[in-house]
């Protein structure tokens, strides 16, 4: 029963670290919500030119840099796509029921045990 009890505890700490990673969350989406849907796909596609047109005028190290932004922009495009589309505490959200069904699980084991 220890272990139980040692489990729930490291879960609710997960969940604390969870909470505030929640706030750096929304403060990014706050500010990539004023932001247009396409700008990371323009602003790869860019990056991508600019370090075809570096390498071609023999720019390797500043192109082959700029050439590097493509990848994170394209996956700060599609992050936000899914959160514009899910939001960012989807799973949160469908998971919800199941933790509280825990936490009554969880008080009514806590309680049974200190009458014991």
């Amino acid at each position: 029963m220890h272990f139980y009890f040692a489990t729930v505890k490291l879960n609710l700490m997960k969940n604390t670290i969870k909470d505030e990673q929640h706030k750096v969350t929304k403060a990014m989406e706050s500010v990539t919500s004023k932001l247009p849907s396409d700008l990371f796909l323009w602003t790869a596609l860019g990056a991508f030119a600019a370090s075809a047109v570096l390498h071609a005028t023999n720019q390797k190290k500043i192109g082959s840099f700029i050439g590097q932004w493509v990848v994170p922009l394209l996956l700060f495009g599609v992050y936000k796509k899914v959160v514009k589309q899910e939001g960012h505490d989807i799973l949160e959200k469908k998971i919800q029921p199941l933790k509280n069904k825990v936490a009554e699980k969880v008080s009514h084991a806590k309680a049974h045990h200190s009458h014991n």
